[in-house]
């Protein structure tokens, strides 16, 4: 009886002490609610061209894209996040894949993400974390700029956001 009772003593320690004991040998947070792992879907302005065939030419017309992707931890030591997702920009026939590189938090909300979503963008992306929205912005990669918010939804919601713009989009 004494036995089973230590070993219950010991079970009950050890769970408890596991969570700082993980955070202290191996980085990361206790909880990930508060954080950017998840889905997130939003909007996008583009202003320049963006096609990697001519990445030379000024100037183009603003577009308006609907974005989303997932995030997952990607290193707990580091606090990083990494994901998938798709652009889909007003007048494309198909979305452009896009995958979310590196996402780090600073502690005063400041992010400062990398992409890859050929011929979109790369990196020099800066923004900011708060656990309901992402705002993102990219000021100088060749002759294309864009801004985006995001909040937490699915991928229905970015059908949607996707079918508001085809809607809104001006008939040639």
């Amino acid at each position: 009886m004494r036995t089973l009772l230590t070993v219950g003593v010991l079970v009950l320690v050890g769970a408890v002490a596991w969570i700082p004991l993980r955070m202290l040998l191996f980085g990361g947070r206790a909880s990930y609610t508060n954080t950017p792992q998840g889905e997130w879907v939003g909007t996008m302005t583009l202003d320049g061209v963006y096609h990697a065939d001519r990445p030379w030419e000024k100037g183009g017309p603003q577009r308006m894209a609907a974005i989303k992707f997932k995030l997952s931890v990607a290193d707990t030591f580091m606090d990083e996040y990494a994901g998938w997702g798709e652009i889909w920009v007003t007048g494309d026939p198909t979305p452009i894949k896009l995958r979310v590189v590196r996402v780090s938090v600073h502690p005063n909300g400041y992010i400062r993400p990398a992409f890859l979503a050929e011929p979109l963008m790369t990196a020099d992306i800066d923004g900011s974390f708060t656990p309901t929205e992402i705002d993102l912005h990219q000021e100088a990669n060749w002759a294309q700029k864009f801004t985006s918010t995001l909040h937490r939804g699915t991928d229905a919601d970015y059908q949607g956001i996707a079918q508001q713009l085809r809607g809104a989009q001006p008939s040639h």
